[in-house]
């Protein structure tokens, strides 16, 4: 027992580090920062878009947590949920780091975990919100650990397993990822030039390649058919220019090889407050050249890759700033990187990586020339303190840990939307993506609208970055009819009406922003727009056409939406349309006295109606003539729901060890998840609530040889 607790002291030491880092965050309130916006609605049904086939999601295989999220997040209030994810991020980093080092290291593997956890780059993603991808980031040494076991042993079941699920925990965050299968390059053109078996290792290989794509095919697929009606990428250059790496006050080459550079300004660093920093990183880089060497001189297959992997995370990070601007200036801006990425210090999380396992190396290396001296011990946690000196700031966060308490205006808004029963939507204006919100407790700028979070129905927010170089880079016509209406609102008076396409039956005005009255004028005083109260930083007004998710009307909807708000038009609404929802993707429809019956909202080529076409309602919506009664869905629904649960299933095999064994019950239990969800029973709560016990099943048939007996070993007890 005594020798098991020393094995795992490991997991105390990071969870009492993560615990004291987050401990500024354990207040009340929520942390609201740039790119993360919690609330009370974070999980809610209406965030799963990409579930019912609405969207694709292009920023990974995040699905399943969400959906586990949301139960849990019921269970134990989304303030407290987000400060246990956060937590659970900053434990993993470390942890992971630790573990997938080998045991011979001893204490030195304490080197790489604190700095894997504590660095800037983690500093500062951390304070960004970035939270989905530190997560990704925070698997990348277990899966690379797994992968390079895989290459050592291809032919081996179990490492063919563990290193497909872990490569899938990564996919969390598609630039996570994206980010780790440039290291597996790395390793992997390493291992083949080595083997013998150059085909079997490429056979086998291809077979890990296959399971992970398996795995990830529910949002790969969506992303990549959806990719031409949404995206609207801006030139590569723009890119750079906005959003690549910047190294403030220090040369860029300095700023990210001390792990630094991130474009946004705003934030303070250790090294802003630390004018000794350059000391501890000098520590560290020595460290990791000394592993460097070990590694390469024993002839470790991890030596040249992580070297390898280091230069060229630096001059991808680098940029058109670095000595790749040739390239650049040979395929400009046709480099799908850096409108990939957008961010490019995003790959300096390879370069921590590195300095990580490295310096691990390059500790145990000096103590072992000590071994038996007295002062091995000092200098162990001497060498241990300097992760912890270099970026001390992130203990307190140097007064940017700041919880923010949702304003009483906002609560007694979200008391009345909620309190109305409609299956309808809350259009945010301004219609900007980033403002500045005075009572979010954020000691930079602006930050992302968290309306969608803390309201109770679907915040409609616009979707552009407004950037110097770049305005949007999506496809959303629901932003560019609210730019299109903005333009008109000193002409428009049926406001109501035009209104309806977005299924906008509230409507808050943000107060303060740069055009709040311009957004006030298209509401004040309108036919059917009722003002119902002003607030200290909100006006909120309520569409009283807007009674559901469809409307009718007498115009097929042919051209665009500026017929909609043409002086002549003459097209007649009707709000009263008969419909039950079924799931969010499927609606029995009843009928109108309208001959077109419109689905306020978006136009899939995947909606269908029986007996009538479903057709572009001027861009904006939905239209399909109603003759008689029936369903209209969305069809891509039941495709990304049956690629989900073939990776539920997958997953469960890999996990399980069971092999061809568990595929009768999995295809009947798999038959049962599907019926039962486009039938509305399996809600994503219901869903999510399914996938953790799966999770243990798959566990303990791994692991407990006989169930059956275990399982009634303790129903006796």
């Amino acid at each position: 027992m005594e020798a098991l607790g020393k094995k795992y002291l490991f997991l105390c030491v990071y969870f009492l580090l993560a615990l004291t880092l987050i401990w500024p965050l354990l207040g009340e309130g929520y942390f609201i920062t740039l790119d993360m916006q919690f609330g009370p609605h974070s999980f809610s049904d209406f965030t799963f878009q990409d579930l019912y086939g609405f969207s694709s999601n292009p920023y990974g295989a995040n699905l399943p947590l969400r959906l586990v999220l949301d139960p849990l997040s019921q269970m134990m209030g989304m303030e407290l949920m987000e400060k246990a994810l956060l937590f659970a991020v900053l434990f993993l980093c470390g942890a992971g780091m630790h573990l997938s080092l080998p045991e011979d290291l001893k204490g030195s593997r304490y080197f790489a975990g604190l700095l894997y956890m504590l660095n800037p780059f983690v500093f500062v993603r951390f304070l960004s919100g970035h939270w989905m991808f530190l997560l990704s980031y925070a698997f990348w040494p277990l899966a690379l650990k797994a992968f390079i076991d895989f290459l050592e042993r291809p032919s081996q079941k179990h490492a063919l397993e563990k290193a497909s699920l872990l490569t899938a925990l990564v996919a969390v965050s598609s630039h996570g990822i994206l980010l780790l299968l440039v290291a597996y390059a790395c390793a992997f053109m390493f291992r083949l030039a080595g083997s013998l078996d150059k085909r079997g290792l490429l056979a086998k290989t291809a077979v890990l390649a296959g399971l992970v794509l398996l795995l990830n095919l529910f949002w790969i697929l969506p992303s990549l058919l959806l990719f031409s009606p949404t995206f609207n990428g801006a030139p590569a250059s723009a890119y750079l220019e906005d959003f690549g790496a910047q190294g403030g006050d220090l040369p860029l080459p300095v700023a990210l090889l001390s792990m630094h550079g991130f474009w946004r300004e705003g934030f303070t660093y250790t090294k802003d407050v630390f004018s000794l920093w350059q000391a501890p990183f000098l520590v560290i880089a020595v460290l990791a050249c000394i592993g460097l060497f070990v590694l390469i001189s024993r002839k470790n297959p991890l030596g040249f890759p992580l070297a390898i992997l280091f230069v060229l995370a630096f001059l991808l990070a680098m940029g058109s700033k670095g000595p790749l601007d040739w390239i650049f200036s040979l395929f400009g801006d046709s480099i799908p990187v850096y409108f990939i990425f957008r961010d490019t210090q995003k790959i300096v999380g390879l370069m921590c990586l590195v300095y990580s396992i490295l310096g691990a190396y390059g500790t145990h290396h000096i103590l072992q020339m000590l071994k038996g001296n007295r002062m091995a011990a000092p200098l162990l946690l001497l060498l241990l303190s300097v992760p912890v000196i270099y970026n001390y700031g992130f203990f307190g966060f140097l007064d940017q840990a700041r919880l923010t308490q949702y304003p009483e205006d906002w609560v007694k808004a979200e008391s009345i939307i909620s309190s109305d029963p409609t299956q309808t939507s809350i259009l945010v204006l301004p219609p900007h993506t980033y403002m500045e919100f005075p009572w979010v407790n954020a000691p930079f700028g602006t930050i992302g609208n968290p309306a969608g979070a803390f309201f109770s129905k679907p915040a409609i927010t616009a979707a552009a970055v407004e950037t110097r170089n770049i305005y949007s880079d999506v496809k959303n016509p629901q932003t560019a009819y609210l730019s299109h209406l903005f333009s008109k609102r000193n002409e428009v008076n049926n406001t109501a009406e035009l209104l309806l396409p977005l299924n906008a039956r509230y409507i808050i005005v943000i107060m303060d922003q740069r055009d709040s009255l311009d957004a006030v004028t298209l509401l004040y005083q309108k036919p059917d727009i009722e003002f119902l109260f002003k607030g200290r930083n909100i006006m909120l007004f309520r569409n009283n056409l807007a009674r559901g998710r469809f409307f009718a009307s007498d115009d097929p909807g042919t051209g665009d939406f500026s017929v909609l708000t043409n002086p002549g038009s003459q097209i007649r609404y009707s709000p009263d349309v008969e419909y039950s929802m079924v799931t969010p993707a499927s609606y029995r429809i009843s009928g109108s006295d309208y001959p077109y019956i419109v689905y306020g909202g978006e136009y899939m080529d995947y909606f269908t109606y029986p007996g009538s076409p479903v057709s572009s309602w001027h861009g904006i919506g939905s239209a399909f003539q109603s003759p008689s009664p029936g369903v209209f869905e969305n069809r891509f629904f039941y495709v990304v729901l049956t690629l989900f649960i073939l990776s539920w299933a997958v997953g469960f095999v890999l996990l399980s060890g069971q092999g061809t064994k568990a595929a009768l019950p999995i295809v009947l239990a798999s038959a049962v998840v599907f019926m039962l969800s486009i039938i509305g029973i399996l809600t994503p709560a219901i869903m999510g609530t399914l996938l953790v016990p799966s999770v243990a099943i798959a566990l303990a048939l791994r692991y407990v040889s006989n169930l059956p007996a275990f399982v009634a070993k303790y129903v006796r007890i």
